[in-house]
């Protein structure tokens, strides 16, 4: 299923949106969420209006979409999925606007798969 996938730092969820075969919408708030398919692009707008603050680039705010099975993606109040082998770690970078390697700082712009865990974002 085609999702959007949004961190809220407030409330320290990840917040699932998609539509399933009939079209209805569905929504799910979970911590861990493993995505295929990723489209990677900039959040500065949207940080901006959702946090309403100056200094948004470093709050860990990120808008992600990809694809995922909805059923196997655990609610808030279910146990995390275990965090599989990664590669590497991602964060999102406000004053570049894009996502970077958190070791070496290099822009990432191609991802087969991802793993999110809160504001935690993995390369598998």
């Amino acid at each position: 299923m085609q999702v959007t996938v949004t961190y809220n730092p407030k409330g320290k969820y990840i917040f699932v949106d998609g539509q399933d075969k009939v079209h209805n919408r569905v929504t799910k708030k979970t911590h861990t969420i493993c995505l295929g398919a990723i489209c990677l692009y900039g959040l500065k707008d949207y940080s901006r209006e959702m946090l309403g603050k100056k200094h948004f680039g470093k709050t860990g705010a990120y808008k992600l979409e990809g694809k995922t099975d909805f059923k196997k993606t655990p609610t808030l109040e279910e146990k995390k999925l275990p965090r599989p082998k990664t590669k590497q770690r991602i964060v999102f970078d406000g004053e570049k606007d894009s996502f970077v390697d958190i070791k070496t700082g290099e822009e990432v712009s191609k991802v087969n798969q991802l793993f999110l865990e809160d504001n935690k974002i993995f390369v598998l």
